[in-house]
């Protein structure tokens, strides 16, 4: 499972041996005499070569152990701390304006002198700003989802049609027209309220002077109704336009300092991990940053906190604070890339400090701030992104002392000896059972193991090992220290180590364990890297591995002779 990457590539290559094994079975048929043959039969019950470059991809580790030939095993773990779009960089708020005209005296003698029926042409022109926050100063914007809402409220005793025109603002390359009617009724004031689908529509702001706004012209046609009309007599305007969604922005879209996430990155490695001392030699975090759109971005951690961790917890400044502007795409379809390194070199306290402790959590606070050199040309689409991945980096340098590990595998003793009903032996032919484990190790690491023995209720029948103290049954290979550790052979295995390991199961420890039905092996090792009580370094690589081989010698009361 892959929460238990670092066991199974420092020590578990014994219980994987044993829950992997391929027996053979040997059938003693009756009748058969073969004279001067001692009643004594060996049974290999498994064999395993363990590489752990074999390993990696036989365990389906391959996206979280970086495995190249000669070089140092590492475990990784990438996780997306933020992610912002468009949406998260430009906001357009609703945008709305009044506006009123009020008939003169002059006005009014005009219309006055018309008979009903006539139509009396009037103008009136207006903007609508667009009241960004962060000093854009925008080209143009196609819009996705959009509405533009007009409400008129009429004192003139005269029904009224009204042709606004929108230059900016184009719908199929053609200019926005939109036409309604007030009637009046033989009251006053007269109210409308008109809305028009603007979606898919461009907002075009490149005319010069323009700064962000709208320009709406206003025709209104008067149809006289034979009654009076006064000066004061008006026209009250309230237009807005919304947009829940954009498409693209184009031009300088400001500098957005609202940038602020904070995010937490699960180290699995570290989940149910147990082991007295474990020290990472050369950890780093590793900082992806894709940029997809055209506006570059000032980001940093103002902290990296660990809130399982008692001793260093909380990073601060150094490189959290010293990551590179992220670079702008050059184009639509561009991606640009600024990548930053965090590792013992550029913190304080040091990242081995914090990681030593074996978090599982890592918080990250982040802010930033976009276009921090000032005005430049951007450009954003619905698509575009600015991604930042972080990559754990721990490299399998350095040590770890008491690491423990257990693990349940289910048995059937009787007949996995061959003593069942239905076997070829039963407990009255057998005087006494040897199990042998040959491990010729070239792991920089020993394992101690015990085997308990449990029935149907996770009841402890037996050990393997006599006492309650687990046994080394796996002794650590030769590690190279006498090299400088900047040599790459420091801490490295050069020679395997063998440890033959005899246990002896009598006939009675057999009896109790058929008659009490075992039905689970639960394996327990304790497993810790070379020399680390004296704090020595090792270095896994590829290449290393164990050779393990289990085989029983079984001895009868059978006389086979006769």
């Amino acid at each position: 499972m892959r929460k238990h990457h670092l066991s199974i590539l420092i020590a578990l290559c014994f219980s994987i041996g044993i829950s992997s094994c391929v027996k053979d079975e040997f059938t003693l048929n009756e009748g058969v005499s073969v004279t001067g043959l001692d009643p004594t039969f060996a049974i290999p019950l498994a064999h395993a070569d363990l590489g752990l470059e074999q390993l990696v991809p036989a365990l389906d580790l391959e996206e979280t152990v970086y495995s190249e030939s000669g070089q140092i095993l590492a475990i990784t773990f990438t996780q997306t701390l933020f992610e912002l779009g468009l949406q998260d960089l430009l906001e357009i708020p609703s945008q709305e304006v009044q506006e009123s005209y009020v008939a003169d005296l002059f006005t009014a003698a005009i219309i006055n002198t018309g008979l009903e029926g006539d139509q009396i042409p009037l103008t009136q022109s207006f903007s609508l700003p667009f009241d960004f926050e962060n000093g854009e100063i925008l080209d143009s914007i196609l819009l996705q989802d959009a509405t533009l809402d007009i409400r008129v409220v009429s004192t003139f005793k005269h029904d009224l049609n009204v042709n606004m025109n929108i230059p900016e603002l184009t719908q199929n390359g053609s200019t926005f027209e939109g036409e309604f009617d007030l009637d009046y009724q033989g009251s006053v004031p007269v109210e409308g309220e008109f809305s028009f689908d603007i979606s898919e529509s461009k907002l075009d702001f490149t005319a010069p002077g323009n700064g962000n706004a709208l320009n709406i012209i206003a025709d209104f046609i008067i149809s006289h109704s034979g009654e009076f009309t006064n000066a004061g007599d008006s026209l009250y305007f309230e237009l807005s336009v919304s947009s829940n969604s954009i498409h693209s922005a184009y031009g300088y879209l400001g500098q957005y300092e609202g940038i602020a996430e904070i995010d937490t990155q699960r180290v699995d490695i570290f989940n149910q991990f147990d082991a007295d001392e474990l020290y990472f030699e050369d950890p780093a975090i590793e900082l992806l940053i894709s940029n997809s759109t055209g506006i570059p971005l000032e980001v940093n951690f103002s902290s990296l906190f660990a809130p399982e961790n008692s001793g260093t917890s909380l990073i601060t400044g150094g490189a959290l604070e010293d990551i590179p502007v992220v670079g702008a795409a050059q184009f639509l379809g561009d991606i640009a890339y600024t990548t930053h390194r965090i590792d013992n070199s550029n913190t304080s306290p040091l990242l081995s400090d914090m990681l030593n402790e074996g978090p599982v959590n890592l918080i990250y606070t982040a802010a930033g701030i976009t276009n921090p050199e000032g005005f430049q040309y951007n450009f954003i689409e619905d698509t575009s992104k600015i991604r930042c991945d972080a990559t754990v980096i721990l490299p399998l340098s350095g040590y770890v002392d008491g690491y423990h590990f257990n693990d349940t595998l289910s048995v059937d003793i009787a007949t996995d000896l061959g003593l069942s009903e239905d076997g070829p032996l039963n407990l009255d032919d057998v005087y006494r059972l040897t199990l042998r484990i040959i491990a010729d190790n070239g792991l920089p690491a020993q394992a101690n193991v015990q085997l308990v023995f449990m029935d149907e209720n996770y009841q402890a029948l037996d050990s393997l090992f006599n006492s309650t103290a687990s046994q080394m049954v796996i002794a650590p290979g030769l590690v190279n220290a006498s090299l400088a550790p900047s040599d790459p052979g420091y801490g490295r295995v050069v020679s395997r180590t063998r440890a033959i390991t005899d246990v002896e199961l009598t006939v009675e420890r057999l009896e109790n364990l058929i008659d009490g039905d075992v039905k689970f092996l639960v394996i327990k090792i304790v497993s810790g890297t070379t020399f680390a009580l004296q704090d020595q370094v090792i270095r896994l690589y590829p290449e290393d591995g164990v050779e393990i081989q289990l085989s029983a010698k079984l001895e009868t009361r059978i006389d086979i002779t006769e």
